[in-house]
């Protein structure tokens, strides 16, 4: 079942809004599913034509290159992502709690929306665990105007921030632990998935990095 929300992403991030036709939107879920499937290394607009049954020149009608669609389905998450934390917070009866809202849905543990457009949550979540430190350290990263490719993750984490805060109003640098939890929660889940033994938890597990993601905020917070 697909629910409507509405996710605002950046014009700078597509030529044409992708979800203004049905090529558009076929363009972004099989570009999502073949990132996840190939890695972005070997995802190409080639495949991508062929899987949409359309041509490159389509494609890229929409996008300009492969780095600007990753960092579409990158704002696309963050977007969203930021929208679930609002809403679950709502309810929260206190900032430890809002604290472990924030770390089950950094690390998409117990949270599982309906999908929004045909997009599974899940499936953005595998690419922000396995791609998205690709979209920071890429060099065409940077010839995205206006620094449009971070400006989603950039208000998340300024929203998120304030949870930490809450838990305790002198931290300093709220901002720089809420990038260090959510970089400790992907590095975790991968290695968890893909390289258990590179993991310093023991049998690594997702409920087991949600709570070693969740320690580790209330040292950084200083927090008892």
């Amino acid at each position: 079942m697909s629910v409507h929300i509405d996710i605002d992403i950046s014009k700078n991030l597509s030529i044409k809004d992708p979800f203004s036709s049905e090529l558009g939107k076929k363009i972004v879920l099989n570009g999502l599913s073949l990132i996840n499937h190939y890695g972005f290394e070997d995802f190409n607009f080639k495949k991508l034509a062929v899987a949409c049954s359309t041509t490159e020149a389509s494609v890229y009608r929409y996008f300009n290159n492969k780095v600007q669609l990753l960092a579409f389905l990158t704002a696309y998450y963050w977007n969203w992502t930021e929208y679930l934390t609002e809403l679950h917070c709502q309810l929260a009866k206190s900032p430890k709690n809002k604290l472990s809202i924030l770390i089950n849905i950094i690390c998409h543990h117990e949270i599982n929306p309906e999908n929004i457009n045909g997009i599974e949550y899940s499936d953005l979540h595998q690419l922000i665990n396995c791609e998205w430190q690709k979209l920071i350290y890429n060099k065409e990263t940077k010839l995205i105007p206006a620094n449009a490719a971070f400006e989603d993750y950039k208000r998340f984490k300024k929203m998120a921030s304030v949870i930490l805060t809450d838990l305790n109003k002198n931290i300093k640098e709220p901002q720089a632990i809420i990038t260090t939890l959510i970089i400790t929660a992907n590095t975790q889940l991968f290695f968890s998935k893909k390289f258990q033994a590179l993991s310093s938890i023991q049998q690594p597990t997702k409920a087991k990095v949600v709570q070693f993601v969740y320690n580790t905020a209330l040292k950084l917070t200083q927090h008892d």
